[in-house]
């Protein structure tokens, strides 16, 4: 299906190594990689101005602003990233924190990959495997000039932020697309050379969930609920029952309790 939309340049991306394809419009980045992965290589980039019909984990949409969100989807070497594949998302949100950080939002990250500054969404990250493994599409959205009264308009119920909305100022989408994909590059391979367990200190000192009570989503049935104990060495979710006993979980939706 997406196949039919050309891009409207196809230039480079220092940052990543790869070619840079730009749209003027797709209904998803990730969705044009994975049906067009046969022409993709690790490090291109497909960006595009305007995406309508993007969506997050648990198929959620993901509004973004034309001309005011990033949305864009990274193409990654699946065989060379297997071993940390679980952990692609959570490296890419320490790259964007890391991004926000220096135009001085604090932002933090909440397991398993979501970038919250004071409770409100500002990011999304969805990767996903393609090419029976042989690739990985990493999706990225970030609200950056999105104004509060859009975001309230647009995603109702569900609190969300921009880079305006936070510093009281607009942003060029090129010069942060381009320390964007820096930053995430960064974390990628620090993530590649050492494991999670390299990312784990800096994902502590910025952790949202410290010190809560929460409610753990395992499917649409299963629940479990705890005290949380951090995020493992591998990237787990550790809870801690009323009975002191410490589990771990690679997957789940988190609710915090009261």
């Amino acid at each position: 299906m997406s196949a039919t939309f050309v891009p409207s340049a196809i230039g480079s991306s220092p940052a990543t190594g790869g070619r840079l394809w730009r749209f003027d419009s797709l209904p998803s980045t990730n969705l044009w990689a994975r049906e067009n992965i046969a022409s993709l290589q690790p490090g291109d980039v497909i960006a595009t101005q305007h995406q309508t019909a993007g969506r997050g984990r648990f198929e959620r949409p993901w509004f973004a602003a034309p001309g005011a969100s990033l949305a864009l989807s990274l193409v990654l070497d699946g065989v060379a990233l297997a071993g940390v594949a679980p952990n692609l998302a959570q490296a890419a949100a320490l790259g964007v924190r890391r991004t926000l950080a220096r135009t001085g939002i604090a932002a933090l990250l909440q397991w398993p990959n979501d970038i919250l500054v004071a409770s409100r969404k500002i990011a999304g990250l969805l990767a996903e495997s393609t090419d029976a493994g042989r690739r990985i599409v990493l999706g990225l959205g970030l609200n950056v000039n999105v104004p509060a009264a859009t975001l309230k308009q647009e995603i109702p119920g569900r609190p969300a932020t921009s880079m305006a909305v936070e510093t009281g100022q607009a942003f060029e989408l090129e010069a942060v697309q381009a320390e964007l994909l820096i930053n995430v590059v960064s974390a990628l391979r620090e993530l590649q050379a050492g494991g999670f367990a390299a990312l784990a200190p800096e994902w502590a000192a910025h952790d949202a969930l410290n010190g809560r009570s929460l409610r753990l989503a395992l499917n649409e049935t299963q629940t479990v609920e705890g005290n949380y104990a951090g995020v493992d060495e591998l990237g787990r979710l550790r809870l801690t029952d009323k009975q002191g006993k410490s589990t771990a979980y690679w997957a789940g939706e988190v609710q915090r309790l009261r």
